[in-house]
């Protein structure tokens, strides 16, 4: 019971408690777990900074932001990647205030609902929906309401020769929740299974059309849809590219999360995959994909100017969030698709771990309006 009090307490209808936790939380929390992390990993626990630059990674953050900081975030990157950069941005920072500042995130999630993108990104390339349940009210891809059968008999139709995914359309993240509809289902009882996942998601959900991907994310890992996790940062009304990688499954699963086991690889604005991929928590590296087999290195990705203007243009819809992270597909015909537009709790791990400094060349500008109450 205390438990449940407390779950209910925190998760109010309106999330001011949760948000409120969240920015409080991070400073320990984060500083928690990544000590963790260096106790579990071999590579970073031996690992040791070199004094000096200790001295000048304390000194550039005290400089640009006014605070002292933990160098353990400095210290698991560099033993991972190899790039000694005194810019690494540490999570407790970036959490509680750094990405508060570029981002209203009491705006947040009405923006990243998924039934709200046909509207937002009208004109954008994006999985077709097949069906919508907002607030517990079912609808159809143009928003027609839909009685609970005819929700069902829309999924049906559509699920003769193709698959559909349905997941969560607020608060998806790690793939939580993600429920794959694969053609044979609709021979299997499927009435009562698609009455136990409404049950399950309870309200505010999507079906969609699975994207068949191009040939290079489908040879990563055949049996995920291989997204691309791409940052951009809107300073003075410009969209920069900040950094890139591309998520891909493990182990035969049907979603290339991280979080469930999934790897992810760095590559440039040239598309080009860095020479290793890494496990989300346990730090290792992978020069090939240890399922299938496929070689990172020299490896690019497909399309990717394309890919670039494309999450630019997207950014320029989204006037209040500066900072936002893009999960995008490249479909078998070459052609970036949205799937998903994270605008808090923007994961920077990914990032720092595989390609370097999250800001980079952009870093002291950013901190110094993030902290401009320091200067």
């Amino acid at each position: 019971m205390k438990k449940e009090f407390f779950s209910r307490f925190f998760r109010d209808r309106h999330g001011f408690l949760e948000d409120y936790a969240k920015s409080i939380l991070p400073r320990f929390h984060y500083k928690i777990s990544i000590k963790r992390r260096i106790r579990r990993t071999k590579n970073i626990r031996e690992f040791d900074l070199a004094l000096d630059f200790q001295r000048e990674a304390k000194d550039f953050w005290l400089e640009n932001s006014g605070r002292k900081i933990s160098l353990d975030w400095h210290r698991a990157y560099i033993a991972t990647n190899g790039i000694v950069d005194v810019r690494y941005v540490p999570e407790d920072l970036f959490y509680g205030v750094v990405e508060q500042k570029l981002n209203r995130f009491e705006l947040a999630k009405a923006y990243q609902d998924k039934n709200n993108y046909d509207l937002l990104f009208s004109g954008f390339s994006m999985p077709r929906t097949v069906l919508r349940n907002i607030n517990g009210r079912f609808f159809d891809g143009q928003y027609r309401h839909l009685q609970m059968d005819e929700a069902e008999e829309l999924i049906l139709e559509n699920l003769t020769n193709q698959k559909l995914v349905v997941k969560p359309s607020i608060d998806s993240g790690g793939g939580r929740k993600v429920i794959i509809l694969h053609p044979k289902d609709a021979e299997q009882g499927i009435h009562d299974a698609l009455r136990s996942i409404f049950a399950s998601l309870d309200r505010d959900f999507i079906v969609q059309d699975y994207v068949e991907q191009c040939t290079l994310l489908h040879q990563l890992h055949e049996s995920s849809l291989n997204t691309l996790r791409i940052m951009t940062l809107r300073l003075d009304g410009e969209i920069h590219f900040l950094s890139g990688i591309v998520r891909m499954g493990n182990l035969g699963s049907e979603v290339d999360n991280a979080t469930v086991g999934g790897l992810t690889c760095g590559f440039n604005k040239e598309g080009l995959l860095n020479s290793f991929a890494t496990e989300h928590y346990a730090y290792r590296k992978h020069r090939f994909h240890p399922y299938s087999g496929f070689v990172f290195e020299g490896s690019r990705i497909p399309h990717i100017d394309k890919v670039i203007d494309f999450v630019r243009n997207l950014h320029q819809r989204l006037t209040y969030f500066d900072l936002v992270s893009w999960d995008v597909a490249i479909n078998k015909f070459g052609n970036p698709v949205l799937i998903e537009a994270n605008l808090k709790m923007q994961d920077i791990n990914f990032h720092q771990r595989n390609n370097g400094p999250l800001f980079g060349p952009f870093t002291e500008e950013v901190l110094c309006r993030v902290f401009e109450d320091h200067f």
